[in-house]
């Protein structure tokens, strides 16, 4: 059959066809034989070359064919020639002048082309098509890979339900179980232990309506006799008829989630009961404010509400039927605000606050809101705490008010008044004391010693029996101060005289009184100078008169002219002074005695002088003259003595009398010179009732006094001491009966530390004992001893106080076991948290692990979906992992456990890092990232480089994360006045309200955030504060509602700052370097691991590696042998290891010679603080945690200290 040839140009000619395919958008090629003879631009374009005319200069079109086309090509055309059927449309691969491949699909036409035969082939360029289809078909491929090497199974039924096949590679439990039950159902295997009939009944009526069925679970035996827990779902399957074929589905083992199930239910019930059993009452609220637990505490706290305080009651309603019984008193008259007021507290927590309850019962309530929006409420009963710090305030207010009553009634003497210890040292002086020695008053200071202020006085030349005689005054001074006699005056200046009293007090010190008695003193100098006057010119006068009488009568006139002057001199003595006979008839009494006696002289003159006696004293006088008369004995002649006097008006007075003898011309005479002493009396017994008073505050003293000799006698207990303990002086005459009878059989260390007491060089010993009283009750004392010096037998002795402190030792003692407990629950919470994150990062090591390596795989890319949600995975477990972290670096900086290593740092190398990282969110969401400081020349500061960058990183983040769509985040870096360096992060988001700035930084507050595309648990900023402050720095930030927001941190320089800075280089978190690194020699490495899962990453991570050989032991013991034997050139240890831990194995291989040099590696789940140091400090060269990243752990390895494993190098 002869074909039929098209022509070129069938109505119009050979050009404006021609024209036409040249200017054709598919390719057009006209050959004859292997030539071309046309091609158009596309066609030219498609191939590579610029324009038709270079490729028509080819001369064959085999140059634009691979070589393994070229017999295709060959074969059609000698097909043609022979006239036999060749395909008019196929695909053949072609190539491009640069030599890439390309698909086209060819469609080829047979035509005459100016006049002679030719093929006219229209080209399409379907290689994208074609690697589309590769693509999908790898992805198949792969699947069916997967599945293989998965763990599920995929199996089928036939209309019977009976197992027909099952296909995928399986654990041996689950390919024994498949195979015993190949040609049998699944209810014909039921084992016996499985005794859920209504899910089988369930099952089969799924089977029989022909239903598809999802994760139906049942056990099963597996070849070791165990039972399993398998997991099925399933589907009809019809045929083209729609008749049911049986069934298809995938199975899988459940055995670990099962067990993992029992185990989380076990542990709830086990939290549930330690819940129950704390001594706080607990309740914990969910996000709508429904209970949904509380313990036993609570229910028998508030028994009367047990109805209403069911889980599932609203917090509100609690609250309402605690009012409604009158458990909350605060809440009476104003119940609807208080209320309100407590539920904001709730919703709303700022901490730890106190509530009263009925019966005088106090609660320190502390409400802490949860990531979920859940509330955790726990109050404390501190009802005994509140009580005893009354009582202590009471006590400590008693005790302030005898001691101001003691001070009162000191300052409110009329005398002065000066106290010193047994070492006398000065303790204190009063007002008046200080006022009459002001010009002294240096010399006073408490401290001083007596000696020391004695010499001062003696220097200053204020007492003139002192002047020139110094040392010899202050030794005497001394000595009558060591032994006080009588009351002594003192002159001090020209113009001041003082009568001091002093006395020894029963302690070793003394009390001095001092009264002023210048005006006394003036008076008595004057008298004493008129009286010495008067006897010289009485004397001179008589002897004058007697010689004068014998020789004249007017001697007698002369003799009366003298004595009227005489009298004229007496009448202006201030003392009175009388003269009477040898009968004691009155026979002179001057102005001065009128004044006393309140008689005139005329009443007086010719009395006898008993007139001015008590009646006692008048036969008393009239014999002592009378037997100085007759014996010459004289017991009042001459001798000054005080007597009392009788006033006209009957009165009486103290009066110092002094009487002479005068002989007048053989008549003997008798002159006494009196002179009242009321005012010295009144200061005397001024001096006697302040000792009283003193001693009365001594034994009304409210702490407890004692006084005892070293001869163990017991001088003195004070009323307190008696009260509290029973016991009077009576009854503890002495330190051994007071030992016995107070500590008991403990008496014998407390009699023996009594004794030492009296050799005591220090002011005082404290000791502390357990007493027991008379009425036998248990108290705690303080007792402190003082010495007081000795006795006037010699015997030293010291006074001791005591202060009962049994109640303020029971506070401590509950306050120390409050704080033990506090305690022990933090490093529950810190073992809780080391345990979570063991067992949350250990999974997460597998996923992210195998997400890595599928991601990174050369030989098996993914397909653009497959990539994608790879990508998403590990999207969502590293931000999972984030979490992690982050709930473990609130708890460590909580606990005060985060290291620093404080360096000096390039702020515009973390700036340029956080960017990097930040930016892929950015895109994310159109947004823009301005480093305002690039280019700039930035002081360097002192900070930890990591934590740095995570706190800078947190508030970039956040920047992305709360900004609108297309926004704006700009980071700057400057310097402020003080020295630090600032680098801020502004953003054009929202901004935040004014009433929740304050709440920024509490833990778990995201300030009312519902968006759940915008991931966090609310700690972050909490983080980035505290590891600002303990860097040293501050954090702060400004916002404004519709405008955004400008968050800053303020870091201290470094000393060097205006020094050179290194850059700093950072690789992108997720891997991406320049190439791959050379890793080109061969090594040995030995990883210790339980968790079969991670063991299997390692082996796929470095089964790609072809310089690294792994291998592997499940427990610390194995491992041990296999370094000594195989001496790999480096280890991955984990910690928490079955047996023997990864740092008990690390001591081991550094004692032994064959395996002390090998680099250890710890790889573990647990990131707690704690942990991390304990392993570093053990000698582990690097501390990675779990979930691993592939990159870090290839630098990890290559940066070991043993130049042996070199660096691995990617298959």
């Amino acid at each position: 059959m002869t074909k039929k040839r098209a022509t070129v140009s069938p109505s119009g000619g050979e050009p404006p066809f021609r024209e036409i395919l040249e200017k054709w958008n598919q390719g057009i090629a006209v050959r004859r034989g292997e030539k071309y003879v046309f091609v158009n631009q596309a066609y030219a374009d498609m191939c590579g070359y610029g324009s038709p005319e270079e490729l028509l200069s080819l001369g064959s079109i085999l140059k634009t064919f691979p070589e393994h086309e070229h017999e295709r090509i060959l074969r059609y055309r000698a097909a043609r020639d022979k006239g036999e059927a060749v395909p008019t449309c196929y695909e053949i691969q072609a190539v491009r002048k640069d030599g890439s491949q390309w698909w086209a699909e060819n469609r080829v036409q047979e035509i005459v082309w100016e006049g002679e035969p030719a093929y006219l082939n229209a080209v399409n360029d379907i290689t994208a098509r074609k690697e589309a289809e590769g693509a999908l078909k790898n992805s198949e491929q792969r699947f069916r890979d997967f599945a293989e090497s998965a763990s599920d199974w995929f199996w089928e039924t036939d209309a019977e339900h009976r197992l027909t096949s099952v296909s995928g590679e399986s654990e041996d439990h689950v390919e024994y179980w498949t195979k015993a039950r190949a040609g049998r159902t699944r209810f014909e295997g039921r084992i016996a232990e499985d005794t859920d009939d209504a899910k089988w009944a369930a099952h089969r009526a799924d089977l029989d309506a022909r239903r598809p069925f999802k994760n139906f679970q049942f056990p099963a035996r597996g070849a070791d006799g165990a039972i399993r827990h398998v997991r099925i779902s399933g589907k009809p399957v019809w045929s083209a008829d729609g008749a049911f074929r049986g069934y298809r589905g995938m199975g899988s083992d459940i055995t670990e989630f099962v067990e993992a199930g029992e185990r989380a239910r076990s542990a709830q019930e086990r939290l549930a009961v330690a819940i129950d059993g704390l001594s706080e009452t607990f309740l914990l609220f969910d996000a709508e404010d429904r209970l949904v637990i509380s313990n036993r505490t609570w229910r028998e706290f508030s028994p009367t509400i047990a109805d209403q305080s069911q889980p599932g009651a609203l917090f509100e309603d609690i609250l309402r039927a605690q009012i409604r019984v009158g458990l909350i008193p605060e809440a009476r008259g104003r119940e609807e605000k208080w209320l309100r007021e407590r539920l904001e507290r709730h919703r709303n927590p700022k901490g730890p606050f106190e509530m009263a309850r009925p019966e005088g019962r106090w609660l320190s309530v502390n409400d802490r809101r949860l990531p979920d929006g859940g509330v955790i409420t726990v109050a404390t009963d501190i009802s005994e705490l509140k009580r005893a710090g009354q009582r202590l305030r009471e006590s400590e207010a008693r005790a302030e008010q005898a001691h101001a009553r003691l001070v009162d009634a000191i300052e409110s003497l009329h005398e002065g008044f000066a106290l010193v210890d047994s070492d006398d040292r000065l303790v204190m002086t009063n007002k008046r004391f200080m006022e009459l020695y002001a010009e002294l008053a240096h010399l006073y200071v408490p401290g001083t010693s007596f000696e020391e202020i004695q010499r001062g006085i003696a220097e200053s030349g204020l007492v003139p029996e002192a002047r020139g005689r110094e040392d010899e005054w202050v030794r005497e001074r001394i000595e009558r101060h060591k032994n006080p006699g009588p009351p002594f005056e003192r002159q001090l200046g020209p113009d001041l005289w003082l009568l001091a009293s002093e006395r020894r007090t029963s302690d070793g010190g003394a009390v001095a009184v001092v009264t002023d008695i210048t005006e006394l003193k003036k008076r008595e100098l004057e008298i004493q100078a008129l009286n010495r006057d008067l006897e010289q010119r009485v004397q001179a006068r008589t002897e004058e008169l007697s010689r004068q009488l014998k020789e004249t009568e007017t001697a007698e006139s002369a003799l009366r002219a003298s004595e009227t002057r005489l009298r004229s001199v007496m009448d202006s003595a201030l003392d009175g002074i009388i003269v009477i006979d040898q009968t004691g008839t009155i026979e002179s009494f001057t102005r001065g005695a009128e004044k006393i006696f309140e008689y005139v002289s005329d009443e007086a003159v010719g009395q006898n002088v008993s007139m001015l006696m008590l009646e006692s004293d008048r036969s008393r006088h009239g014999g002592y003259i009378g037997r100085y008369m007759e014996t010459g004995e004289a017991k009042v002649i001459g001798v000054g003595r005080e007597v009392t006097g009788l006033r006209k008006d009957g009165s009486t007075f103290p009066m110092d009398i002094g009487i002479s003898e005068v002989d007048l011309g053989g008549r003997r005479s008798f002159t006494g010179i009196v002179r009242d002493i009321t005012e010295r009396h009144q200061a005397r017994e001024a001096l006697r009732e302040s000792e009283e008073r003193l001693r009365r505050a001594v034994s009304d003293a409210p702490f407890p006094v004692m006084m005892h000799a070293e001869d163990g006698e017991i001088l003195s207990v004070n009323k307190t001491w008696a009260d509290l303990t029973g016991y009077a002086l009576d009854d503890i005459p002495t330190t051994d009966a007071w030992a016995a009878k107070a500590y008991g059989p403990e008496r014998e260390y407390p009699r023996e530390l009594i004794k030492s007491l009296y050799e005591l060089a220090a002011p005082t010993h404290e000791a502390e004992f357990d007493i027991t009283t008379a009425s036998g009750e248990k108290r705690t004392w303080d007792f402190r001893t003082s010495p007081l010096g000795r006795l006037p037998d010699g015997r030293r002795f010291v006074i001791t106080m005591a202060t009962d402190v049994t109640e303020r030792n029971r506070t401590a003692r509950e306050l120390l076991a409050a704080k033990e407990r506090a305690d022990a629950a933090n490093r529950a919470k810190s073992e809780f948290l080391s345990r979570m994150s063991h067992e949350l990062r250990t999974p997460m090591n597998a996923i992210l692990g195998f997400s890595q390596v599928l991601q990174a795989d050369p030989e098996e890319p993914l397909s653009p979906k497959q990539s994608a949600e790879v990508q998403e995975i590990l999207n969502s477990g590293r931000h999972l992992l984030e979490l992690i972290n982050e709930v473990l670096d609130l708890a460590g900086v909580e606990s005060g456990k985060v290291t620093l290593s404080i360096e000096v740092v390039d702020p515009g190398a973390i700036i340029e890092s956080c960017m990097i990282l930040a930016e892929p969110m950015a895109d994310d969401r159109s947004i823009e990232l301005v480093n305002g400081a690039a280019g700039a020349e930035l002081a360097r500061v002192s900070a930890d480089e990591t934590r740095f960058r995570q706190v800078l990183l947190n508030l970039v983040s956040n920047a992305v994360k709360y900004n609108r769509e297309g926004g704006v985040v700009t980071i700057d870096a400057n310097e402020t006045e003080d020295g630090m360096a600032r680098v801020s992060v502004t953003d054009t988001g929202p901004g935040i309200a004014v009433e929740k700035q304050d709440q920024l930084f509490e833990p778990f507050n995201r300030l009312g955030v519902k968006d759940s595309k915008i991931e966090g648990t609310g700690i972050g900023l909490t983080i980035t504060k505290q590891l600002v402050e303990l860097m040293g720095g501050r954090i702060g930030f400004e916002s404004s509602l519709g405008k955004g927001s400008v968050f800053w941190i303020e870091l201290p320089l470094a000393a060097d700052e205006k020094s050179n800075r290194d850059a700093t280089k950072f690789a992108k978190a997720s891997g991406t370097a320049d190439g791959p690194k050379d890793r080109s020699m061969e090594h040995v490495v030995l990883y210790v691991e339980d968790d079969p899962a991670s063991v299997k990453l390692m082996e796929t991570i470095v089964g790609r590696l072809t310089s690294l050989t792994l291998i592997s032991a499940d427990n610390a013991e194995s491992a041990l042998l296999l370094a000594e034997t195989h001496r790999p050139d480096i280890i991955l240890m984990d910690i928490d290891l079955p047996g023997m831990n990864g740092i008990e194995a690390l001591e081991i291989l550094r004692a032994n010679a064959k395996t002390r040099d090998i680099p250890v590696i710890a790889l573990s789940a647990d990131a707690m603080p704690d942990q991390i140091n304990e392993a570093m400090e053990a000698g582990f060269l690097r501390y990675l945690t779990k979930p691993i990243k592939v990159d870090k752990l290839l630098d990890a390895i290559d940066a070991k200290p043993r130049n042996t494993v070199g660096a691995a190098s990617v298959k």
